[in-house]
């Protein structure tokens, strides 16, 4: 469920997958302005030199034990760093959706890190030549299974997921 954080316009709830962790928090995208998906033109995504969560909550999606305490913010200095960055509030939610409506859904697979993304993907079936030059791509509808063995990330559910091309491995269209 979606849910929302009224104290400040641009503070969005935001979860950041990384290839073994799963980070909530709050971003100020005045500060950090993640979403760089243009309204006007597929091709014209932005890369993110650096991404900062505060108030966050992690949970590794691996096996990985976490030390112990409290992590306050989380920090990701160049855009590599995370695989994808899923909306979790209205503000940002409603930023994809009115950034995608427009376009066709494919079908797809996408298949990054330990993750296999099922969802679909808003682009003309001829575009699929051009996504090897965006840094990232928009996914709706998206259901996240990780692949890693006794990982608790499976047939996770989320409405839009932004992923970044770097971490890509494949992308297998479905009929």
């Amino acid at each position: 469920m979606l849910t929302t954080h009224p104290t400040h316009h641009s503070l969005w709830a935001l979860q950041m997958l990384t290839p073994d962790y799963l980070v909530d928090g709050f971003c100020d995208t005045d500060q950090y302005p993640i979403f760089t998906f243009s309204t006007t033109n597929y091709q014209t995504c932005l890369p993110i030199d650096a991404l900062q969560l505060s108030s966050t909550t992690i949970r590794a999606t691996t096996s990985l034990a976490l030390p112990p305490g409290d992590v306050p913010n989380w920090n990701v200095t160049f855009y590599n760093g995370f695989i994808a960055v899923i909306p979790k509030d209205e503000a940002s939610a409603h930023y994809f959706h009115s950034n995608l409506g427009h376009y066709p859904d494919v079908p797809v697979d996408v298949y990054a890190g330990p993750y296999v993304f099922h969802g679909t993907l808003p682009i003309e079936k001829e575009e699929f030549k051009k996504l090897e030059f965006l840094f990232s791509i928009v996914l709706k509808d998206v259901e996240i299974d990780c692949l890693w063995p006794n990982s608790f990330l499976h047939a996770y559910k989320v409405p839009y997921a932004m992923l970044r091309t770097l971490h890509i491995q494949g992308i297998v269209m479905r009929r």
